[in-house]
This record gives C-alpha cells, structure tokens and sequence, in this order.
C-alpha cells in the first residue's frame, strides 16, 4: 500500500512504523519457523529502511486464528513491545499488550468515524460492529 519514501515521510512526520511480516502469510498457517523468518525480515527490512527501531507488529488478518500463544512468544522474542489483532474494542490498561483491539477506519464518511470514536472513547469498552 506504501513505498519506502512515502513510509520514510510518515516516520519524519512522527508515524510509528510497525512490522506486518513479509508475504503477508497467517502465522498460524506456517510452521514456526516460517513464521519466525517473517516476522524477523520484516522487521529488519523496516528496521534498515527507515533508520529507526520497530516497536510493534501486526498479525496479518489479525483474527483470532491467525496468531497463537506460540506466536505471540516469537514476538516477544523479537523485543518488541506488542502486537494488534484486529479483534474490535478498546483498550485499557490492563489489556495485553500482545493482543491489542483496534478499530478499522475505512469509513467513507468522517463525521461518522468521529461519532463512533467519541462514542467508544466514552463508553470505555467493547463495541461490536454487528450490534
């Protein structure tokens, strides 16, 4: 979706460039040490490109079929800070930071992103698309 200039001119304006894997491959699919190799290579390959630290990865798809607690153990390996599902709902402090919701903002109209943001920010938990 991005070359490395327009990743390189997002990092100088202050974006946080995660690690996704190399051929977005679902983790769980692979054995172990594919898995592995993906994640290291993308990792290094951001790593080197854009001349900063990565810090956070995530699972490709995203589901929860598409890592594991194994999975999970590679990415600490790696030493990084924490990995996103695409799994919906907020997060606290208690979260698990290898396990982390997000909410996709594919929307086609703004003020309906920003209504649904506030309303989740203030409701504190979980919202399911198909409520």
């Amino acid at each position: 979706m991005l070359n490395w200039g327009e990743l390189r001119l997002m990092a100088e304006e202050g974006w946080d460039v995660g690690s996704h894997t190399v051929n977005h491959v679902i983790l769980t699919k692979v054995s172990l040490s594919q898995a592995r190799d993906e994640l290291v290579s993308s990792k290094s390959s951001i790593e080197r490109e854009l001349q900063r630290p990565v810090s956070l990865c995530a699972f490709p798809n995203g589901k929860e079929s598409d890592f594991s607690a194994e999975v999970i153990d590679l990415v600490r390996e790696l030493n990084l800070a924490g990995s996103v599902t695409t799994l919906s709902g907020v997060n606290d402090s208690v979260s698990d930071c290898f396990r982390l919701r997000r909410y996709s903002v594919w929307e086609t109209h703004l003020p309906s992103l920003a209504c649904r943001l506030s309303y989740l920010y203030r409701r504190g938990n979980t919202y399911e698309k198909d409520q």
